[in-house]
């Protein structure tokens, strides 16, 4: 016998949808933050070096 899987009212499927929504919002903009930084501490790291004479 085949068991059906009670399914999600809408309201919620459109809840999830909406949290995803957000989640991925900001993965996005940890993703760009953490590219910043990267990109700062490559600067940074380059004036130690050149102050350092490296």
């Amino acid at each position: 016998m085949i068991e059906l899987k009670r399914q999600k009212p809408i309201s919620q499927i459109r809840e999830d949808e909406r949290q995803l929504a957000e989640k991925d919002a900001r993965i996005a903009q940890l993703e760009a933050e953490l590219t910043a930084l990267k990109d700062q501490n490559a600067v940074m790291q380059e004036t130690i070096n050149f102050l350092l004479g490296i």
